[in-house]
């Protein structure tokens, strides 16, 4: 999310995984009804690596996103809703289970299964990391918190091949 000096919300995504911006494309057409803009950008060292962007620059777009997501509340602050019992993203099971998804894609690794199961995600506050945990709690899935990383990780079979399937 970006603010302007005047005030005005603008919505980035970037990604180095072309599937990743196609879906966030796709999301906002079909959910928003907004046509984003995309730029692919190619990294000069490694030419290999390119980062996709997403676009929502229309303020009035913007703003309905953040609203509708609960990013933005009805009087215009900025904040993030925590909480499991009233945040919209997470209500449903399918939701919860993208949810898990994409904090994986936007920063998870996981182990060769072939050797050792191990399933983790880093997140950027040890809240973000216990919402998580909570989260994936809800489908009877053992999942430990590391408080000096804000690493969330499973290594039980079930739980890394519930996560792949």
């Amino acid at each position: 999310m970006q603010i302007s000096e005047n005030d005005e919300y603008a919505i980035r995504i970037q990604t180095e995984n072309v599937a990743v911006a196609r879906k966030y494309f796709t999301l906002l057409k079909k959910t928003f009804n907004i046509g984003a803009d995309i730029s692919i950008r190619r990294n000069a060292y490694l030419k290999k690596s390119r980062t996709y962007t997403v676009l929502v620059s229309d303020h009035e777009e913007a703003l309905r996103i953040l609203q509708a997501t609960k990013l933005i509340d009805e009087h215009g602050e900025v904040g993030e809703n925590l909480s499991l019992v009233k945040n919209i993203v997470v209500q449903n099971a399918c939701c919860r289970r993208a949810f898990i998804r994409g904090a994986f894609l936007a920063s998870g690794s996981i182990s060769d299964p072939e050797k050792f199961y191990h399933f983790e995600i880093v997140c950027a506050t040890m809240a973000k990391a216990e919402q998580l945990k909570n989260i994936i709690l809800t489908f009877s899935i053992d999942a430990r918190s590391w408080r000096e990383r804000n690493i969330l990780s499973f290594t039980s079979r079930k739980a890394v091949r519930s996560w792949t399937s």
